[in-house]
């Protein structure tokens, strides 16, 4: 007896030596329920069915995109999609929705439950491949974190195996992770397994075990066969579900390793390592004038600290919608507070003649009526309008009078003052002579308004100075009617005028 339990002790350690535990994956499992989701513990069993997911990755979301949302499609009907618009939370998280009658969860919502594990791969020394197998593969039957899973419910905990073994059955798996290759014609994986199996690298489906069926194997991967560029790293993206009683095998079989750069967020994006590695205040540079950005998910980190991969993004006017404003070039960014504020030239849109106002990029200048707003006068008499030397002014609207006559005449036409004007006394000479100054062309006299005797109330305006009459013979104060001369010529109207008023006064 003594010896049988050395000997199985040795049998023990020699095969717990021959599997080195090689690396840990960080794994992201969903844990389904048939009554959320009722693309689980379907009605009969499906088969092996290729062609349920596309043959690219999402690659915002980075899982498998379904290639036809029909549920009649003959893929969606073979490989047990049963309702195409819940398979988008087969992995990933799904929102919830309540019943406002009794607050109970919607039936066919895709209510899951998020749960993050860690998934052990060992090398197995006598083959040298990379390895991990399980068959019976529940992850998620004995963690007490599951509080809140869905099936870990006594109301929910209905789902047994040949035995009588309550399990978890219904649940979908996924890690996003990085493989290096090293341009060895030997590097390859396999999987073994039910149900869905999906392996994408570098964003393109490279094992595709779709379908609710029994265990089945996925042909070798040669990464050499992939069109894959010697000593690069690329995106391993694996994805595995278990849909349906009884039973869940899981192998993965390589000899190539699959994980992590040393701090790679562009792994595991949802782990707290990487959330850990770079936080608000990592990237920090301690200017105000910089956006800082940690490295992107999709950035190799192979070296310590994450600060170096950092981003500092300087602000730009556009970003904040200043270059709209007509601003100087002078406008600096203050790296303590963060704001711009103007350095050397102020602000552009600033003249005399600009009304602060930038549209694309062009000053506004100010017109007649933000002109006549600006110095708050309204009168209609006034032209309002900007100088560049005093800003708004406004100047007395000057308007021209034009009197049109139906017929043009080579005589003059009175003013309009002569018609209201006092009748204008005619200038006397004792006797006539060719030499007298007839009266201006410009005033036509149709009548000689005559007094006894000149007087200071008399108007002597138009008289001439030196034509003072000696005497002014008594006459009637009626005027005397001048006939109309026959000619037309104004030198010929007034030597008659002057004839008739020399007949009138001293015939």
């Amino acid at each position: 007896m003594k010896y049988t339990f050395i000997l199985l002790f040795l049998l023990f350690c020699s095969i717990k030596s021959k599997f080195i535990e090689t690396s840990i994956i960080d794994i992201t499992i969903y844990d389904q329920d048939p009554y959320y989701n009722d693309n689980f513990e379907t009605e009969g069993f499906g088969e092996l069915t290729k062609g349920i997911v596309e043959n690219l990755i999402d690659k915002k979301l980075r899982i498998p995109i379904l290639s036809d949302l029909n549920q009649s499609s003959p893929v969606n009907i073979k490989g047990k999609i049963i309702n195409p618009y819940l398979f988008q939370y087969f992995f990933r998280k799904s929102p919830v929705y309540h019943n406002s009658n009794n607050n109970d969860i919607f039936e066919k919502s895709g209510k899951n439950y998020e749960i993050n594990q860690k998934l052990k791969l060992y090398k197995n020394n006598d083959t040298g491949l990379i390895e991990f197998e399980s068959k019976k593969f529940f992850p998620i039957d004995t963690d007490y974190n599951l509080s809140l899973s869905i099936n870990n419910s006594l109301k929910r905990r209905v789902y047994k195996d040949d035995e009588g073994t309550i399990h978890n059955y219904h649940f979908c798996l996924k890690f996003n992770n990085k493989l290096f290759y090293n341009g060895s014609n030997e590097e390859f994986m396999k999987f073994t397994g039910d149900d869905d199996v999906y392996v994408f690298i570098d964003d393109k489906l490279v094992i595709d075990l779709g379908g609710l069926h029994q265990k089945e194997s996925s042909n070798i991967v040669f990464l050499s066969k992939l069109g894959l560029i010697k000593n690069n790293y690329y995106n391993f993206d694996f994805f595995y579900c278990e849909r349906h009683t009884t039973l869940s095998y899981f192998k993965l079989e390589t000899n190539f390793d699959f994980g992590c750069p040393i701090n790679d967020c562009s792994c595991n994006r949802e782990s707290e390592e990487c959330k850990f590695y770079c936080d608000s205040k990592t990237c920090d540079d301690g200017d105000e004038c910089t956006i800082d950005v940690c490295p992107s998910v999709e950035t190799l980190i192979s070296k310590t600290p994450i600060k170096s991969y950092c981003k500092h993004i300087r602000k730009e006017d556009s970003q904040f919608g200043l270059k709209d404003k007509c601003l100087g070039e002078h406008l600096k960014c203050n790296p303590f507070t963060g704001k711009f504020e103007y350095i050397g030239e102020p602000m552009r849109c600033n003249g005399k003649c600009h009304t602060g106002i930038c549209s694309n990029g062009t000053c506004i200048e100010k017109d007649s009526t933000f002109c006549s707003q600006e110095l708050n006068d309204n009168d209609s008499n006034k032209s309002f309008f900007c100088s560049l030397d005093i800003g708004c002014t406004s100047i007395i609207k000057v308007t021209t009078n034009q009197t049109l006559s139906p017929k043009p005449s080579s005589s003059p036409t009175p003013s309009s003052s002569s018609k209201t004007s006092k009748p204008t006394s005619v200038p006397i000479t004792p006797k006539p002579s060719s030499s007298s100054s007839p009266p201006s062309p410009t005033s036509k006299t149709t009548s000689v308004p005559v007094t006894p005797k000149p007087s200071s109330s008399s108007s002597s305006s138009s008289s001439s100075p030196t034509s003072k009459p000696t005497q002014t013979p008594a006459f009637s104060s009626k005027p005397t009617q001048i006939p109309k001369p026959s000619c037309d010529s104004i030198i010929c109207k007034t030597k008659y005028v002057a004839k008739k008023v020399w007949d009138t006064l001293f015939d």
